[in-house]
């Protein structure tokens, strides 16, 4: 989940939920009756008030889905020391991103409202910790390989093999004018085509990257 909390004295201000079946089209979900299955749990875990019934509740969505399609519905495994939630979220002051691994990004306005949610399923996760950046009109996710979307709309610019899984965070850099970004093993892609512009170097690290 998403959650906005108010900084001046905790208040829950909205919470929005973000699993694989929210990131799925509606025209899709209207082609395959069997997805009517899920609409009630949707209902239920957005009124869940404690951890146990909203995980028991998100348990009978995933086998839903599983038995929908086993590949794409399938939620990244994960450990339960970290989760499908850790990495940060990015904001330009006017919007929030939020990448979870077990799949799914997304964009909301500061009240709540949903811009736009996109799968990434079809991308291997690994170990899938990576926090995301904002870098020009991009938002660029790392998942084993790299991905941005355009920031305003939710469409896929590019997607650029990284061939790894390291954990890290993505950087955001200006270079003479030219957004790039950070990325894991060093690698330095350039934002607006994901071409890498600097390739990184073959060492076993789990770090940040600092400029």
């Amino acid at each position: 989940e998403l959650v906005c909390i108010d900084r001046k004295d905790g208040r829950i201000l909205w919470r929005r939920t973000n699993t694989l079946y929210d990131a799925i089209p509606p025209e899709e979900r209207s082609a395959n009756p069997a997805f009517k299955e899920i609409e009630p749990i949707v209902v239920r875990i957005a009124a869940a008030t404690s951890f146990s019934e909203n995980l028991a509740l998100r348990g009978q969505m995933v086998a839903i889905l599983k038995n929908i399609d086993s590949v794409r519905y399938r939620p990244t495994n994960f450990s339960v020391d970290v989760g499908f939630a850790t990495p940060n979220v990015a904001s330009d002051g006017k919007q929030v991103y939020v990448y979870f691994t077990h799949g799914v990004a997304a964009c909301y306005d500061l009240e709540g409202n949903r811009k736009w949610i996109q799968m990434l399923t079809d991308l291997s996760a690994g170990i899938g910790n990576q926090s995301p950046a904002l870098s020009g009109d991009a938002f660029v996710v790392q998942r084993h390989d790299a991905r941005a979307f355009d920031k305003t709309t939710g469409k896929v610019l590019w997607t650029t093999p990284l061939g790894d899984n390291r954990c890290g965070s993505t950087v955001p850099v200006n270079v003479n004018g030219t957004d790039m970004v950070i990325v894991m093993r060093d690698n330095i892609l350039r934002s607006s085509d994901g071409k890498i512009v600097f390739p990184g170097r073959p060492v076993h690290h789990i770090t940040p990257n600092v400029v």
